[in-house]
């Protein structure tokens, strides 16, 4: 249990690092679909870090895991319906938003390989469930992000799917 939770800390670190950098990125973004998509992974960000604390602190008081319903993220609802603007210009920081989308997708790619670890090493349930769900949601940020690249890259895919052909 000692090694879940300690990797459980250094996710309760990177989760507040992301949120740093997504709020930073959503500053920085002038687009405003770029904008409000940062924003909407900082809340997500903040959300897991709550949970993540509150299973840390639960633990360090009484020496137990705590069962933690986690409902769907905004961005959960939003992945099958969202329409991706394509997004412009660069920051006061000098990144491009695609550089910041790109940095964005390999923060996420890290939550997703954490949690993936923390769902294989615990034992304790409530923790395995906590780190199955946050993996979820980090993957759902993942194919946002992903969707946003393909958009300014013009791949001519959108969450994996094919958006025109000259084949047919």
């Amino acid at each position: 249990m000692k090694n879940v939770l300690e990797l459980l800390k250094s996710a309760l670190k990177a989760e507040k690092d992301a949120l740093y950098k997504y709020l930073k990125f959503a500053r920085d973004t002038k687009n405003i679909s770029g904008k409000d998509m940062f924003i909407r992974l900082a809340m997500d960000e903040f959300g897991h870090a709550e949970i993540i604390q509150k299973e840390l602190d639960h633990y360090g008081e009484c020496g137990e895991t705590v069962k933690t319903e986690i409902g769907s993220s905004d961005i959960e609802k939003l992945l099958p319906h969202i329409s991706s603007a394509l997004i412009k210009g660069r920051g006061d920081t000098g990144l491009s938003d695609l550089d910041a989308l790109r940095v964005a997708l390999d923060l996420e790619n890290d939550a997703i390989k954490t949690y993936g670890e923390i769902y294989e090493k615990a034992e304790d349930t409530n923790i395995k469930e906590i780190a199955k769900r946050l993996l979820e949601m980090e993957e759902a940020h993942a194919e946002l992000i992903q969707a946003e690249i393909d958009n300014i890259k013009r791949t001519g895919f959108w969450f994996d799917f094919e958006e025109i052909s000259l084949e047919k």
